[in-house]
Formats: C-alpha cells, sequence, structure tokens
C-alpha cells in the first residue's frame, strides 16, 4: 500500500523545490508590495488635499452667502427705523424679531452658523459699542479666493485670513462714527 501524504505536506515539499519559492525572491515581492503601497499612499493623499481644497472653496461660497444676508439684513433693519432715529440693532436677534413696530418684522429667517465653525459664535462689529453694523468670521485661515469680489465686498482683495472679511452695512456716516466702529470679542 503506497504511503498516503496528507496534501499540506505534498505542497510543502513541492514547493521548496520549485524556483520560484525559494527564500530569495520573497524579498522582490515583498519590496514591490511595498513600492504598491506608498504609491497608493500618493495617491489618496492627493485626493484629499483635492478634497480639502474644495470643501475649503465651497465655505468661503458659504460665507459670502451668509455674510451678504447679515449685511441686507442689517441694512433692512437701518432703513426700516424711523425717519431721524436710524439705529442699528443691539443684538443679532433684533434682526429675527424686530419689536420696534406694532406688527414684528423679521430682517432674518435665522442667525446662520458660520461655514468654518459651524457655530453661531460671530465676530460682531459695533458702534458706540452697543449698535452692531456687521459680523466677520472668526476664522484665521488664509483665503483661497483673493480677487474678483462683487462691487460689496471688494475690501475683501487680498485679506489675510477670513476674519478680515467683514460684512457690514454702513450707510454715509461721518468721520467720528466711522472712527468708533471697531470690532467686539
Amino acid at each position: 500500500m503506497a504511503q498516503m501524504v496528507k496534501p499540506a505536506v505534498a505542497y510543502l515539499l513541492v514547493s521548496s523545490k520549485l524556483p520560484m519559492f525559494r527564500g530569495r525572491n520573497n524579498g522582490v515581492t515583498y519590496l514591490a508590495l511595498l513600492v504598491f503601497v506608498a504609491m497608493v499612499g500618493v495617491g489618496l493623499s492627493a485626493v484629499g488635499s483635492t478634497t480639502s481644497f474644495q470643501s475649503k472653496r465651497v465655505k468661503e461660497e458659504q460665507l459670502l452667502f451668509v455674510g451678504g444676508e447679515f449685511r441686507r439684513a442689517l441694512e433692512r433693519y437701518y432703513l426700516e427705523s424711523a425717519a431721524g432715529a436710524q439705529r442699528y440693532p443691539g443684538s443679532l436677534d433684533e434682526l429675527l424679531e424686530d419689536n420696534r413696530f406694532a406688527v414684528p418684522m423679521r430682517h432674518l429667517r435665522r442667525i446662520y452658523a458660520d461655514p468654518f465653525s459651524g457655530q453661531t459664535d460671530w465676530e460682531l462689529i459695533l458702534i458706540n459699542d452697543v449698535q452692531i453694523v456687521g459680523v466677520a468670521s472668526k476664522a484665521q485661515g488664509v483665503p483661497i479666493r483673493q480677487k474678483g469680489f462683487n462691487p460689496e465686498n471688494e475690501g475683501f482683495e487680498d485679506a489675510l485670513c477670513y476674519c478680515n472679511w467683514q460684512f457690514k452695512y454702513l450707510p454715509q456716516l461721518d468721520g467720528e462714527e466711522q472712527r468708533q466702529s471697531h470690532t467686539a470679542n
């Protein structure tokens, strides 16, 4: 009776005699695998940075839209004031419900979140330390977009950070009021 060899043992006996299974070639395979993994890593990193760039560009566009909404709401609030007694709101909540009239007015649907922080923690730009004339993001990143803004945002060109994009409504203020306008923390 022929001696039966288990299949696993037979494989080892045969594979050790074949040249492609000798130990000195296994290092080349390992090296090729390492090169392949490195190339995949570089490719994924390029995709990741492109995705990050696109995400930042989308957030910039959202910031321009939201900031414009705040600017228009501040303008409506100011212009809806009684003639000669025009003023700005003391809080952003006054833009949601303006109770200066018999029928409350809504200048803004909601307090929008800053696209970069996801929070409603806007930097308030105040005049006379109490009236809000604008908002700005607290984001410190350098904007991708440096040129080609609408006329209402032309001051944003060559900004060093998003915090320099100030969305404010300032009609014809005299020099003293301009000097008193500052950013609140």
